[in-house]
């Protein structure tokens, strides 16, 4: 059983055969299924004609990637440069220039556009094409400050925190907001996300802790409200 968004409050609707149905707010309809077509460099296997009609969608990004960032290409060899994956190219980039490495995957994300409301899609653009980034914003808040300066751009913030997939990503960036002390920032991104979260669920606590913790940290205490 899939689901989708409900396009009248946003939340997960599920979707039996040709119907839909929103459990939040009771809207429902048919769903038009149409074909979804990747055009993004993926590490899987394919065989005959789909490898070739991949390897040029492939190429056609990382294509785009040379010409409009030259830049972040001069440490890379010739053949990497087209045999190479976009996620080891932004993982490569952020750590010395993360503004650059944020600007391409911006450029990424913008190309996959509703594409970002499947969850496998989702994962895989939020998640898997920058994952060393969040493993290391988990164990140093300070590498995520540029990341989380981009999303004050609402177009951004809407595409990591309102996609289909929630993870990693979003325990970095609000565990990056707590240590930084960005509250303000913590609770807009959370009040986008919290929706979609599904009670019980290992994201659904760790999400939920780290802004608990934030919330008491901040709270005044006892002497604080008598003096």
């Amino acid at each position: 059983m899939s689901t989708i968004r409900c396009p009248n409050c946003g939340s997960p609707a599920t979707v039996m055969g040709s119907q839909w149905q929103c459990g939040w707010c009771g809207n429902f309809g048919s769903v038009e299924r149409k074909p979804v077509i990747i055009t993004l460099q993926l590490k899987a296997t394919f065989d005959g004609s789909d490898q070739a009609e991949s390897s040029r969608e492939d190429s056609a990004v990382m294509d785009r990637l040379v010409k409009e960032f030259p830049e972040a290409f001069c440490d890379w060899p010739e053949e990497k440069r087209t045999d190479g994956y976009i996620e080891d190219l932004l993982q490569d980039t952020y750590p010395d220039q993360p503004e650059l490495a944020i600007r391409m995957w911006r450029i990424v994300l913008d190309d996959a556009g509703e594409e970002l409301q499947a969850s496998g899609t989702a994962e895989f653009l939020l998640d898997e094409y920058m994952e060393s980034v969040w493993k290391e914003g988990l164990d140093f808040s300070e590498s995520l400050k540029p990341i989380l300066d981009e999303l004050y751009d609402p177009r951004f913030e809407q595409q990591v925190f309102q996609s289909a997939y929630i993870g990693e990503p979003h325990e970095a960036i609000l565990f990056a907001c707590k240590e930084l002390h960005r509250n303000a920032q913590a609770e807009e991104l959370f009040a986008l996300i919290e929706p979609y979260l599904q009670r019980g669920t290992a994201y659904d606590k760790t999400l939920r802790q780290i802004m608990e913790e934030l919330r008491k940290a901040s709270a005044p205490s006892e002497k604080d409200i008598y003096y």
